[in-house]
């Protein structure tokens, strides 16, 4: 009777090992397409960009030698009259530079306009001079110094003697600005990659979507603001870390998360605004813990919704704010404080001892009124400040006749930003009117209760309900709601203060979702005029942007 007993348990078992070989055999052969998918379309598409970033840096140099400067009166051009002897006997620099084979690395002036100019200003003395500096963020420029001295140090005597001339440690400004170019190229190359991964997790690994992930790519790669990743500006290194960032926030990651948005931050003060997707997160998934929650179960969701309130709030938007709160602290120090002040106190003093006794002396706080007014502030914030005062960014200051060029020039961005924000509302009207509280009205959709699961299993549930359903790359991917939220955000705060015709760059590096709503346009239009007009948009501004900002007209 044992003897049976036993020999039936082990045929059990043998059968429980059979199955689950089986199923194992079956994972992996699931796993293992998609996963030679995706190297397949890294591979390529990597190689696509970085051959891209070789013609879009060698068509930087030609049309900026063939093409005469606009305006040549930027810090920059100081660098390399000194560097030409192109200095008027007053001393003063001439307008007009003439190129010259001689010195050929001469031709890299193309790559440091506008903010360019900045960037390589605070990367070459490592401080912050001026308070107009403080609307650039840290850590571009400090890496680009850190690569300059610590990675080029070999270099520097070769390329100091083309240059002939030299900034601070025997230094010359041509490694600077030839570090900014290599490390806004290597940022946006590898961001490729990451935006790869971010998408193809998007549509749950399904390599159905291929096509798809292929196309958004190959927008991005090819996008609007190709100029701007490119020369010495933060484009690509805060795409890069945005993009890592929402990666590891789809795969619950959230440390590494925290960390790549916090770079960001570091990068770029818009970063602050990627919090948003740990506000969004904390709201979905205590909105349906209380929704399905039974009375017994109140002491345990209190306490859920304490530890995720430390997890998403406290810490996680804390980390992410962190970096801009310490900047403005940081300018506070420099500028408002007695101690980092001995100059202004020495001069206070000077004047004081030559006023008329009967007089009222000067005291550190009428400085401070005078010349760093925002220092008396209840809340100083010298990044609004100093946007406000040599920017003049602010709330629809920016609503003028003169600028009605610079809006014809955002139109195409913000036509499609709005567009695709409206389709997927009307899509999903339920669904986005409660900030994705309930669920969809759609039958094709996944369940709503996805989405408090992994990022990833909740978007193989949209991608895969009908591989055929091509709407599906776009408005019927629950999980891109939280993307939309974010694209409506940054229109909204780009069309009511910022300088309009930034948003071109401004939503290239920071929304991926607007090169996917871009592929589902090109992939499921059925026009081939509004397709058309896309990929028109996308190469016509990659190319022309190159020639303009290079010779100094407008295109910032």
């Amino acid at each position: 009777m044992k003897s049976s007993s036993d020999q039936a348990s082990r045929r059990h078992d043998e059968q429980a090992h059979a199955r689950l070989e089986i199923d194992s055999d079956h994972t992996l052969n699931h796993h293992q397409p998609q996963n030679d998918t995706l190297v397949k379309l890294i591979f390529k598409l990597t190689g696509v960009a970085i051959m891209f970033r070789i013609a879009i840096i060698l068509w930087i140099i030609i049309v900026d030698y063939l093409v005469k400067d606009y305006d040549s009166s930027s810090y920059v051009d100081t660098f390399f009259n000194h560097a030409t002897g192109n200095i008027n006997e007053d001393g003063h620099q001439m307008k007009i530079i003439n190129y010259t084979l001689e010195n050929p690395l001469y031709y890299g002036r193309g790559f440091a306009h506008w903010d360019g100019v900045f960037f390589l200003r605070i990367a070459s003395t490592g401080q912050y001079e001026f308070e107009s500096f403080f609307a650039f963020f840290p850590l571009y420029p400090m890496a680009i110094r850190t690569l300059t001295l610590y990675v080029m140090r070999p270099f520097m005597s070769v390329l100091t003697s083309v240059t002939n001339f030299q900034v601070q440690n025997n230094h010359g400004v041509t490694p600077f600005m030839i570090s900014g170019v290599l490390i806004s190229n290597i940022c946006f190359v590898i961001s490729v990659v990451v935006f790869i991964k971010l998408t193809w997790e998007l549509v749950g690994r399904n390599p159905a979507y291929t096509n798809f992930v292929r196309t958004s790519t190959l927008l991005y790669i090819f996008n609007p603001a190709t100029v701007f990743m490119s020369v010495v500006y933060t484009e690509s290194m805060f795409s890069l870390f945005s993009l890592c960032g929402m990666y590891y926030h789809m795969r619950k990651r959230h440390l590494l998360s925290c960390l790549f948005f916090s770079l960001a931050t570091c990068t770029r003060g818009n970063g602050i605004a990627l919090a948003g997707f740990y506000m969004f997160q904390f709201m979905l998934e205590e909105f349906l813990r209380w929704k399905n929650s039974k009375r017994q179960d109140w002491t345990r969701n209190c306490f859920n919704t304490i530890k995720g309130f430390l997890k998403y709030i406290v810490f996680g938007c804390s980390m992410v704010w962190l970096p801009y709160v310490a900047f403005q602290a940081f300018g506070y120090y420099q500028f408002c404080t007695e101690k980092s002040n001995q100059l202004a106190l020495t001069i206070i003093e000077t004047l004081n001892a030559k006023r008329h006794p009967a007089s009222v002396n000067i005291h550190f706080k009428d400085y401070l009124a005078r010349i760093h007014p925002w220092c008396l502030s209840t809340i100083p914030h010298l990044y609004g400040y100093v946007q406000s005062k040599y920017w003049n960014v602010g709330f629809l200051k920016y609503y003028e006749l003169k600028q009605v060029p610079n809006f014809m020039l955002a139109f195409p961005v913000i036509f499609i930003s709005l567009s695709g924000i409206v389709q997927y509302a009307r899509h999903n009207k339920q669904f986005f009117l409660s900030l994705g509280l309930f669920p969809p009205t759609s039958p094709t959709s996944q369940p709503h209760t996805q989405q408090t699961q992994d990022h990833s299993e909740s978007s193989a549930q949209s991608a895969r309900h009908d591989s055929n359903d091509t709407t599906s790359y776009y408005l019927n991917n629950k999980s891109m709601i939280v993307f939309v939220y974010y694209w409506l955000a940054l229109i909204l705060q780009g069309l009511a203060i910022m300088h309009i015709q930034v948003l071109t760059r401004f939503v290239s590096s920071a929304l991926p979702i607007f090169f996917w709503f871009s592929a589902h346009i090109v992939l499921t239009s059925t026009s081939k005029i509004v397709s058309n007009l896309i990929l028109i948009y996308f190469l016509s501004y990659a190319l022309i942007g190159c020639i303009l900002f290079s010779n100094f007209y407008p295109w910032s």
